[in-house]
């Protein structure tokens, strides 16, 4: 599934204006979930899904024309190597990245404990995180377009 580029055309009227969008999450089962529901709920989009933050990376340092830079990146916060803290770090150096164009939310099955306030950190260091969600989560909830 690294690398996985999906594209799917269906009648739905609510098509992404965002461009492709960016699935990073080590755990297949919720990258799949995730992938059903964008694709539900979107129609056409493409996908491409990663199962590390690394890999994910790569994949956008690779990446020369602007538009073809996801829309929308969706990273769960929990990954071996890499975590999405990490990966927030690592995007911001990225040179096509562009906070305006580009919405990037939060996954993870642990902000319901969220002891320490992290996600009121994450808030402070990375203002462009739009969101926070927890898993598995609606497309209704990005609120995208």
């Amino acid at each position: 599934m690294e690398g996985r580029q999906t594209e799917r055309t269906t009648n739905q009227s609510n098509e992404p204006d965002f461009g492709p969008v960016l699935l990073v999450d080590d755990e297949v089962i919720d990258l799949l979930l995730a992938e059903k529901e964008l694709k539900a709920h979107f129609g056409k989009v493409t996908i491409h899904m990663f199962f590390n933050a690394g890999d994910a990376i790569g994949m956008l340092k690779a990446i020369k024309d602007p538009a073809a830079f996801p829309g929308l990146i969706i990273v769960d916060m929990k990954l071996p190597g890499m975590s999405g803290e990490d990966f927030l770090r690592k995007l911001i150096e990225i040179e096509l990245f562009n906070a305006e164009r580009c919405r990037v939310m939060l996954i993870s099955a642990w902000f319901s404990y969220d002891e320490g306030g992290q996600i009121d950190q994450l808030a402070k260091e990375f203002p462009f995180v739009s969101k926070c969600l927890q898993k598995p989560f609606k497309a209704e909830m990005l609120s995208v377009n």
